[in-house]
């Protein structure tokens, strides 16, 4: 299991074990973008926009976050 940097909240501790007990180990960009929404820093829509990018996804047309 790898390690992540410390996370600025419980909330963001519990979202990275529940992606765990999925199987699932979020990326230390993604848990940085739960970080800076916990915190206030970005919004939701930001979140996911940035989410989108880093992978190289783009929204469809008519998508909220195109």
């Amino acid at each position: 299991m790898a390690t992540t940097a410390k996370t600025s909240s419980r909330a963001v501790a519990a979202a990275v074990a529940d992606a765990r007990l999925e199987g699932i180990e979020l990326h230390p960009d993604a848990i940085s973008i739960l970080d800076q929404l916990d915190a206030g820093h970005i919004d939701s829509d930001t979140a996911g926009r940035e989410l989108l990018a880093r992978h190289g996804i783009t929204a469809p047309a008519g998508h909220p976050f195109a």
